[in-house]
Order: structure tokens, then sequence, then C-alpha cells
């Protein structure tokens, strides 16, 4: 696992949002996230937010219309934090929520070798 004071580091940039430079949106929500932290989690995020080639980059957004927002609010919390929550009324299809996950973090090229769930 990362090192105790960048974990620190990045869930107060979760916490506040502060220093954000890019939006992922989805369902209607928007997500307020850090390039450096898409650097560091997510290749193919990070490629969209930060070439020049892509929209994304040049609109400094992400419109993820084909995934999930449960799916989506999950996968930030796990870019930042290591860990993601199932939601409460998903508690029955547990396993089916994780199937989801992994396959939102293949998507994206996210390692969830280290993942913490609750």
């Amino acid at each position: 696992m990362a090192d105790k004071g960048i974990m620190n580091a990045f869930k107060s940039l979760y916490e506040t949002e502060k220093q954000s430079d890019f939006v992922i949106a989805c369902g209607g929500h928007e997500f307020k996230v850090h390039k450096l932290v898409l650097l560091t989690q997510s290749s193919v995020l990070y490629e969209m937010a930060s070439n020049e080639r892509f929209k994304e980059c040049q609109s400094a957004r992400l419109e993820l219309c084909d995934d999930d927002l449960e799916c989506v609010t999950a996968m930030i919390r796990y870019i930042y934090l290591h860990n993601y929550e199932v939601p409460k009324e998903r508690e029955k299809g547990r396993l089916s929520f994780h199937m989801r996950m992994a396959s939102i973090a293949d998507k994206y090229n996210i390692d969830p070798k280290s993942s913490q769930t609750r």
C-alpha cells in the first residue's frame, strides 16, 4: 500500500476537492478530480485528461455515459482512498456489485489488487 503521508494527502484532496483540475461526470453528478491522482491510479483516465488529442483534455471534462453512477462513485473513492463501499441498497447483491467494480477497474486500467472493500 502507498505511503501513509501520500494516502492522507489523497484523502484530503478527495474530501475537499481543492485544486481539482478535471471533472468526471456521470448520471447528472460531477466529480472534481486531480490529474496527478489519476496519473497514479489509472493510465486510461489520465491519458484522457492530459493528452491534447482527446476532447476530454481540451474541455477538462469526461462524461461517463455508459457507466453506472454507483460504480463510478465507488471508483472515484477507490482512486483516492484505495477502498470503496458497497451501497447499502446493494448489500444483497454484494457479489454482483464487486463484479461490476472489477469490470470498471479493468475498463479504466485501475489495479484492484490492493482494494479494501467495506
